[in-house]
């Protein structure tokens, strides 16, 4: 009677106070690693000025079974529609799809995660902890923030993402100077809530190296491997790093025991490079139409 009431009222009853005891578990449910309910065997990274719609649309036909968006500043996507609108293109076709967000504060991070739930058609919300660019380290995101002195505040923003949707929440880091300090904020961010992690298989660069300078050194997926190894079934890992060529695609998979590769550099010079290894697995996407792919391409 009091929700009808308050209805025709044209307002909302005054909220019950939960328990100390509701609160707690409703926190341990929030913070419960969610289910990926989507293949991700075959991913298209995050690719600043690349992993627009149009590419997205093109990785798929060619065998991509998931694709993520180019990284997001969180702030600008809560204070600029017309940023906002340009970066959340979307269409039926482009899912799975997960959408990469910048930012070292967690009440912010997390309500640009709400905001795209609410706008956006996608399926995981992702945690760039990989951009080496100068603007990164001067504003301390991305690769920046893999120094175990933020690791807690790692922790909170999944937390709060968690708690601010209803979405998974993924990572994509780096490799760290050694497999057990990478292996330590694996176990990190899974306790807080990720469902998955992408592993970038090289370390932090130097900022000013250019992106052909930071790319001449062969990933490590050994390492990759020894993390995979050691962390198991949960969460999901993805193997980024040596993938040029569709022979590499399996190989990678292959040499790291990952759940799933993430090409980068290779499906820009090369959109089939998935499409082998997509027909072994009988999931090639061909039909999708026509489209133009995007310019550009710095991983992150």
């Amino acid at each position: 009677r009091q929700v009808a009431a308050c209805a025709r009222q044209g307002s909302n009853p005054a909220p019950m106070e939960e328990s100390g005891d509701a609160l707690a578990k409703k926190r341990r449910l929030a913070i419960s690693p969610r289910p990926v309910c989507f293949s991700c065997r075959l991913v298209a990274a995050p690719m600043v000025g690349a992993s627009n719609l149009a590419f997205r649309l093109l990785c798929r036909r060619h065998g991509a079974d998931t694709c993520y968006t180019e990284m997001l500043f969180s702030e600008r996507l809560l204070s600029d529609e017309a940023y906002r609108r340009r970066k959340l293109q979307t269409c039926v076709d482009d899912r799975p799809l997960i959408v990469q967000l910048q930012g070292n504060d967690p009440a912010t991070v997390a309500a640009a995660a709400a905001l795209v739930e609410r706008t956006c058609p996608c399926d995981a919300i992702d945690l760039n902890l990989g951009c080496p660019l100068p603007q990164a380290e001067a504003q301390v995101f991305g690769a920046y923030l893999l120094d175990r002195e933020h690791w807690p505040t790692l922790g909170r923003i999944v937390e709060r993402i968690l708690e601010s949707t209803s979405l998974p929440v993924t990572a994509k880091i780096r490799l760290l100077e050694s497999s057990e300090e990478t292996l330590a904020l694996c176990r990190v961010l899974a306790a807080a809530g990720c469902s998955l992690i992408a592993i970038h298989g090289r370390e932090r660069p130097a900022a000013e190296l250019h992106r052909g300078q930071r790319q001449a050194v062969a990933a490590d997926l050994d390492a990759i491997r020894d993390v995979a190894q050691a962390m198991g079934a949960t969460p999901l890992l993805l193997s980024n790093g040596n993938t040029q060529a569709p022979r590499d695609v399996l190989l990678n998979l292959q040499q790291t025991g990952a759940h799933g590769v993430m090409a980068a550099e290779g499906l820009l010079r090369d959109p089939r490079l998935f499409e082998e290894e997509a027909a072994v697995l009988g999931r090639g996407e061909g039909g999708r139409g026509d489209v133009m792919r995007g310019e550009g391409g710095s991983e992150e």
